[in-house]
């Protein structure tokens, strides 16, 4: 069994994720996944034996649609699916314009928007299919990393080793799943 089996085994036992993916695949939004915590958290609370979901500090729902770029529309997105699954912070964001606000070049899509977030087992999504039963995942830098239970930063974003430092230092994941290796930039 490869990784992307394996993924997609952990993500469709677990009911609220799939009901998380069914409120997010009805807004019908374009080149659309759920990413980041919500991937590789699950995938790391399985690998640690956990039965019991890590808390999130919110739901990553990130689309890429050139058509819609005004921030506002991604507020209503938001209020959308917590009218469906109420209690869960949802974040919504348009990877059209998201460049701006880091002061990157355009991105070409999703995957390449996903590319660029600052950890290797972070850079991952998933998405529900129009069959509402098939899972695909994007992972620019491979799936692996959400199993190997390292985190390396990407060295693809230039982020500067303090502001990794920090950001590895604030999210304390070693203290969550204490079986990770931490690798520094």
């Amino acid at each position: 069994m490869n990784y992307q089996d394996k993924a997609r085994d952990i993500i469709q036992s677990d009911q609220w994720m799939m009901d998380c993916l069914r409120a997010a695949g009805d807004l019908k939004l374009k080149d659309w996944y759920i990413g980041a915590g919500f991937v590789r958290n699950k995938i790391w609370d399985v690998l640690h034996g956990y039965n019991t979901r890590t808390p999130l500090n919110d739901v990553d729902v990130v689309y890429f649609d050139n058509s819609a770029t005004h921030k506002n529309a991604d507020k209503a997105l938001e209020q959308k699916l917590l009218a469906v699954m109420p209690g869960i912070n949802w974040s919504v964001i348009n990877l059209a314009y998201i460049h701006l606000r880091y002061d990157q070049q355009p991105f070409k899509d999703s995957t390449h928007a996903i590319s660029y977030w600052p950890e290797l087992p972070t850079c991952i999504g998933v998405r529900l299919e129009d069959d509402r039963h098939s899972l695909s995942f994007t992972a620019p830098w491979g799936i692996e990393h959400n199993f190997s239970l390292a985190v390396k930063p990407n060295i693809h974003v230039g982020l500067p080793p303090e502001v990794y430092a920090k950001r590895i230092a604030d999210k304390q994941w070693d203290k969550i799943w204490p079986r990770l290796t931490l690798f520094s930039l």
